[in-house]
C-alpha cells in the first residue's frame, strides 16, 4: 500500500488543490484499513463533514470488500481458463467454491496487475467530498443488473433491518451492503445521484459524493 503523510499540511493542500489523494493495496490488512479510518477522519474534519464519518466507513469497507472480491473473481477465472459470459453460473459456483476452501489468496496478483483495489479521496469544483473504489475487471450485464437491482431495492426500502426480511439476496454476497448504502443516505439526505458507478477501460468504479455544508 502507498501512503500519504497525513501529519503534514502539504496533505490537506493536496486535498483542496482538487488532485485525488489516491491509495493503492496489493493486499487488505487491519493494519492498513487503520490508516484508511484516519485518513477519512482527517480529510471530514478539516471540511466540516464528521458527521458523516460512520457512513463513510461503511461505504468504503463496503466498496472495497466488493472491489477485492471483483478482482480475484477476474484472476481466478483467467487462471482456470473459465468466461464469466459465456459461463457465468459455473463460473461464479467454482469461485465461491475455491473461496471458501481457502485456495484462493486475495494477496495474489496477476503480473499486469500493480494493484488489487484503488481507494481514492477528491475534492470536486470545492464543492463535493467524493470517494471512489476501483477494482480490475469491469462489470457483465448480469453483474450490472444486479447491481441496479440492489441500488433499486435500498431506494424502496426504508429502514436497514427490512432488508433482513428480504428474502432476494445476491448470490455472490455484497448486494445487503450496498442496498444498505442507499438506505442510509437518504437518512442523511443525500440524493441519489451521490451514488453511481462506472464501467469503463478493463476496469469498475463505485462512487459516493458528499456535498459540502455551507453556512
Amino acid at each position: 500500500m502507498n501512503s500519504h503523510n497525513i501529519e503534514s499540511p502539504e496533505f490537506l493542500e493536496l486535498f483542496h488543490s482538487g488532485k485525488p489523494i489516491r491509495i493503492r493495496f496489493q493486499q487488505v490488512s487491519p493494519i492498513e484499513m487503520d490508516y484508511v479510518r484516519r485518513v477519512t477522519e482527517i480529510l471530514l474534519q478539516a471540511n466540516h463533514l464528521s458527521n458523516f464519518f460512520a457512513f463513510t466507513h461503511t461505504v468504503i469497507k463496503e466498496f472495497m470488500q466488493n472491489g477485492v472480491k471483483a478482482t480475484q473473481k477476474r484472476i481466478y477465472f483467467k487462471n482456470n481458463g473459465l468466461d464469466i459470459d459465456k459461463n457465468h453460473k459455473q463460473a461464479i459456483e467454482q469461485f465461491k467454491e475455491s473461496m471458501s476452501s481457502g485456495t484462493i489468496h486475495t494477496h495474489q496478483l496477476s503480473d499486469e496487475m500493480d494493484f488489487l483495489v484503488e481507494l481514492n479521496f477528491q475534492e470536486v469544483d470545492k464543492k463535493y467530498f467524493l470517494i471512489t473504489v476501483r477494482n480490475h475487471g469491469e462489470m457483465n450485464s448480469s453483474e450490472i443488473k444486479n447491481v441496479n437491482f440492489m441500488i433499486e431495492r435500498g431506494r424502496r426500502t426504508n429502514e436497514v433491518s427490512d432488508l433482513l426480511s428480504d428474502e432476494t439476496s445476491n448470490k455472490e454476497g455484497g448486494g445487503l451492503g450496498l442496498s444498505m448504502i442507499v438506505i442510509l443516505m437518504k437518512k442523511l439526505g443525500l440524493t441519489p445521484d451521490c451514488l453511481y458507478y462506472e464501467v469503463k477501460d478493463s476496469f469498475t468504479t463505485f462512487n459516493v459524493k458528499i456535498p459540502y455544508i455551507r453556512n
